[in-house]
């Protein structure tokens, strides 16, 4: 009898709006959303993404509060930005970018090609210069220095103990339903009481059923996962796998062992909301960590056969850091042809989609060796992967098949993936 098996898990491509070498503030001022909607969307949708994660759309042109980013002291940046979550108009396209229309059109050309459309829903507060600060000041939290600040003091937090709050940040949902937007991920949404993420996904699904809710949500230790379940029971269709992410970077920066990583993905492996955790291994907050640049496709392939993934623009093609937030980084040189991907994503998201892939069980061998069983449309099938520092050789009888990424060898090197059927 054949395994029961669920749809494959989509996966997220997030664009930094403005950014891209060949459509970005600095060349096509106002202009941006036009020249992105005539890009090559119909050569990557849906066969090797499913959707597309539209970072920085809304108008966040207010004052330069951020001193800092990181250790780089801002004084001495040319082209600086605010934050691009102090946002100045939640209905509103940044000016620079290109008007609400030039919004919807690329929306339209990206559903043309089966695509869909994730933007991002800033809910736990607003930029200094929104209009609510002048006509609500009663939307805002107070402190005893007037509207409560917060993040790097260029935010005011919002009250949900007011019902106004909710009543308009839930038409914010409107107006995006309106466009076509197909869902949004939510900024910091454990910030938020979950009595307004209730009602506001029951009433937006009973608009668009399919409308899809992703929410960023932390949690202080990675023992807590009382912020994602809530979450997910309050009607979010995906919360962020952080946990995996901080446990990669322990491995991989602060050289802790490889059985960290791997015992969460076995943990999850075995959680009834496994489908409903999306996985990353960078995004515009968190860069690849220090040394796993190498081992993306080992990864990647854990990700996209257990749930969910968010892979970030340039990722794929060498990209180790995030976009500065704060002055005008575009997409370096090295990453100009960022719509060529790698052989390697090509044949496994083609594999994972064409035999309906997903992962039930991964061991642990030897040397970072890594076995793990498949469930597919065809039966069942096996996942192989090197994780550790040497190549490892593959014995015959350990593949069950002859459906393989690399038929004619059965060496993997440092990183590398092998799938039989």
């Amino acid at each position: 009898m054949k395994p029961t098996k669920t749809p494959t898990a989509p996966v997220f491509w997030q664009i930094h709006c403005g950014r891209m070498p060949n459509a970005n503030w600095r060349d096509q001022p106002r202009q941006v959303l036009k020249v992105m909607g005539q890009l090559p969307w119909d050569s990557l949708l849906p066969r090797w993404f499913d959707w597309v994660y539209l970072l920085g759309v809304f108008d966040y042109s207010g004052p330069l509060i951020v001193t800092h980013e990181g250790e780089v002291d801002l004084a001495s940046q040319t082209e600086r930005l605010p934050s691009l979550f102090a946002i100045s108009n939640h209905q509103s396209v940044h000016p620079l970018l290109g008007t609400n229309e030039d919004l919807v059109t690329l929306i339209q050309a990206i559903h043309e090609t089966s695509g869909k459309v994730m933007v991002d829903f800033v809910t736990n507060h607003t930029g200094t210069t929104h209009p609510w600060v002048k006509s609500y000041p009663e939307y805002y939290q107070k402190d005893n220095q007037g509207l409560k600040t917060a993040f790097s003091q260029d935010v005011y937090c919002l009250d949900y103990a007011i019902p106004q709050v909710s009543q308009a940040m839930i038409e914010v949902l409107r107006q995006l339903v309106s466009w076509g937007v197909d869902g949004v991920r939510c900024d910091m949404a454990h910030l938020v009481p979950l009595s307004f993420w209730e009602g506001a996904i029951s009433k937006i699904k009973a608009q668009k059923p399919n409308f899809y809710f992703l929410a960023e949500v932390y949690s202080q230790s990675v023992f807590d996962w009382q912020p994602m379940t809530q979450m997910i029971a309050a009607g979010f269709d995906a919360v962020y796998d952080e946990f995996f992410f901080r446990n990669l970077k322990w491995h991989y920066q602060d050289h802790q062992s490889l059985a960290l990583p791997l015992a969460h993905w076995q943990y999850i492996l075995m959680q009834p909301q496994r489908s409903q955790l999306l996985h990353y291994l960078a995004n515009h907050d968190d860069p690849l960590p220090q040394g796993s640049i190498n081992y993306q496709e080992a990864w990647l392939s854990l990700m996209m056969l257990t749930g969910p993934s968010l892979i970030y623009l340039g990722q794929l093609n060498g990209l180790a850091r995030r976009l500065a937030h704060h002055w005008l980084d575009l997409l370096p040189s090295e990453v100009n042809d960022w719509h060529q991907l790698p052989s390697w994503y090509l044949k496994l998201r083609s594999l994972i989609r064409t035999l309906d892939l997903s992962l039930e069980t991964l061991n642990e061998e030897n040397n970072g060796l890594i076995y793990g069983r498949l469930a597919s449309r065809l039966g069942t099938g096996q996942l192989v992967l090197n994780l550790g520092l040497k190549d490892q050789l593959l014995t015959p009888e350990r593949l069950e098949g002859t459906r393989m990424l690399r038929p004619k060898s059965l060496k993997l090197t440092p990183g590398q993936v092998e799938i039989s059927i």
